[in-house]
């Protein structure tokens, strides 16, 4: 084992300028697994002072064992830094490189494997990669005959196809946050767009590459990838096809109606059979072009979801264990201050704080001005902002079950009232229940102002994520753990949605229904380039990295009513932000009046107005 002193005495000598990940797929944990993840462990530590090797084991040991009862495992009782994934029944090779580097965190993430490491130069390829902020894969020299054979594949599937590529390559933070938002994140992982987009600089290797073990099934999994990804452009062509044969039947319905204007006697049924064949064959081409350009848009504007499921992980990362030189002190000031916090929560109680909006106006944002009403200091990294105004017995169930629910210490509860006049939250309510602040908007607006108001609170409070649930008791609140998880995951978007599998709507209006499943969600899905099911809920959660985006500035006046909601829907996609679904429940009142703000013709219009704002891609803020 490394001795530590000697590991302290180099610190000085290693890089440290950035975050180094290492990603690899360990097919068999045998012992050239092993020797592998040790000889990189002893490269990448020697070299770096950050750095983290991710190891993916694809599926369950024989013995049903995840990675603790891998041989694997010994590497860690070694070498700090490593983190050893298992993940669900996956097989697919390049799904599996995909979760390697999806759950790296690096500023810099390498990928190799068992076969190529020892081959590769991977110090010098981090590095260049770090300096260049470009992806580099390596290659390896190759006949042209090969390379000639793939250009027809190149050609048909939009993916430049060099058999010259080894397994290894490197990538820097940004071109991986693009690209790993798309549905063929694996293929980029390891093929250039043709049309040049996820551009791949290749670098020779600096010796011989060993050949790779020839798996078949690996490859036939690889062509149907590239077969499924090149649909868009042979629905192109087809489309192109089909729009020729219509122009032909045209032509030929021409060429009939002329012939029975020049000729006196006709065979009997001539005109009509032939009109009868040209117009269906017209409107079968037609059709068919139609159909198909409309496919392409759905592929254009789809992403996947995630492909993969990490089910278990071992690991000992502690990425500041050797390095003593940092400048900033954490535990003792943060106790004094979480101190003072207590002792100032107790005095706001009893007098709540005005804030005018001036304390973020510095930061460039536009807030209403709110009362800050709070009752303790921070405790989680998470905030469940409940916007909510008259809503009486509802809101306190919703506020009790949440607090029943044992999420205290995983989310911190921050109430966003619109004035409320109910006496429905009252202070010693909200106490019972751990409610960690009540925010009163007194300025002017409506839903988007009182969550402007609860999201910048959270976000200067140094919230790293936000979950926001209606308060008027539709939704159950057993579904945050898995927007935390989400959260925890590295998503920035997650919305909420009773129509995919695991969710469940109860009691919902069939106008409602048609107005969700056929204009509001297909419309916005559209401008979103990525398919949601339940655009209207405001059941969802936000990275702080998504809000503080400069791209984004949800902090506007020009988000006053359900404004908000439709932007942040797919403003996240179109920037590339990962998102996704989690399946929810939502039960509308039986035999009741529907508890929902949206309502007569005035709600209505208003909704539509701003579906029709988004389609315009009105909100995205000027010049960007």
């Amino acid at each position: 084992m490394p001795d530590d002193r000697a590991l302290d005495t180099a610190a000085a000598s290693r890089q440290g300028d950035f975050l180094l990940s290492v990603a690899m797929v360990c097919a068999r944990d045998d012992a050239a697994a092993v020797a592998a993840v040790n000889a990189l462990a002893e490269l990448v530590s020697s070299h770096f002072r950050f750095w983290e090797l991710v190891v993916v084991i694809p599926f369950p040991r024989e013995d049903g064992s995840g990675p603790t009862g891998s041989p694997l495992t010994a590497a860690l009782a070694r070498y700090q830094n490593i983190r050893l994934l298992r993940t669900a029944d996956v097989r697919n090779f390049y799904r599996l490189r995909l979760a390697a580097v999806a759950e790296s965190i690096g500023d810099v993430v390498l990928l190799t494997s068992v076969e190529e490491y020892a081959a590769m130069d991977l110090v010098g390829l981090a590095n260049r990669v770090y300096q260049t902020d470009r992806a580099i894969v390596v290659s390896r020299p190759g006949g042209r005959v090969t390379s000639a054979m793939l250009s027809l594949a190149s050609m048909v599937s939009g993916y430049r196809i060099n058999a010259q590529d080894t397994q290894t390559a490197g990538y820097p933070r940004g071109w991986l946050s693009l690209v790993l938002a798309r549905p063929d994140a694996e293929l980029l992982l390891r093929f250039e767009q043709l049309s040049g987009r996820f551009a791949l600089r290749r670098e020779p290797a600096p010796g011989p590459v060993p050949a790779r073990r020839r798996n078949h099934l690996r490859r036939l999994r690889l062509v149907g990838e590239l077969m499924a990804n090149s649909a868009p452009r042979v629905l192109r062509g087809l489309s192109v096809l089909a729009f020729l044969v219509s122009v032909m039947a045209a032509i030929y319905t021409l060429y009939v109606l002329g012939v029975w204007m020049a000729k006196d006697h006709l065979a009997e049924g001539w005109l009509t059979t032939n009109l009868v064949q040209s117009l269906t064959a017209g409107f079968l081409g037609i059709a068919v072009a139609a159909i198909s350009m409309g496919i392409v848009k759905v592929f254009e504007r789809l992403e996947g979801e995630l492909r993969y499921t990490i089910v278990d992980e071992i690991n000992n990362v502690d990425l500041f264990r050797d390095i003593q030189d940092l400048n900033v002190e954490i535990t003792a000031p943060r106790r004094r201050r979480s101190a003072r916090r207590a002792e100032a929560a107790e005095e706001r109680l009893m007098s709540p704080i005005p804030c005018d909006g001036a304390p973020f106006a510095a930061r460039g944002w536009s807030v209403p001005s709110f009362l800050i009403d709070e009752t303790r200091p921070r405790r989680s990294p998470y905030a469940l902002v409940v916007p909510t105004i008259n809503e009486g017995a509802r809101i306190r169930r919703q506020l009790r079950e949440t607090h029943d629910s044992g999420l205290a210490g995983r989310i911190d509860v921050i109430v966003a009232d619109g004035g409320s006049a109910d006496g429905s939250l009252d202070a010693p309510f909200l106490r019972e229940v751990d409610v960690r602040a009540l925010l009163v908007k007194t300025g002017p607006g409506k839903l988007s102002a009182q969550l402007r108001c609860a999201y910048a609170y959270a976000l200067v409070e140094g919230y790293e994520g936000i979950v926001t649930i209606d308060g008027n008791g539709k939704d159950d609140v057993e579904g945050v753990p898995r927007f935390i998880a989400a959260l925890d995951a590295g998503i920035d978007y997650a919305q909420a949605s009773r129509f995919i599998k695991g969710g469940e709507g109860i009691n919902t209006p069939l106008t409602r229904l048609v107005a969700i499943r056929l204009v509001h969600a297909p419309f916005l899905s559209l401008v979103a380039r990525r398919w949601f099911t339940d655009t209207t809920q405001g059941y969802r959660a936000y990275s702080a990295r998504y809000l503080l985006d400069p791209r984004v500035q949800p902090f506007r006046d020009i988000f006053l009513r359900y404004e908000l909601l439709a932007y942040l829907t797919v403003r996240a996609s179109q920037l590339g932000y990962r998102t996704v679904e989690v399946p929810t429940r939502r039960v509308y009142p039986k035999n009741e009046k529907t508890p929902t703000k949206i309502a007569g013709v005035s709600g209505h219009s208003d909704l539509l107005n701003v579906l029709w704002k988004t389609l315009r891609n009105d909100y995205a803020p000027p010049g960007v």
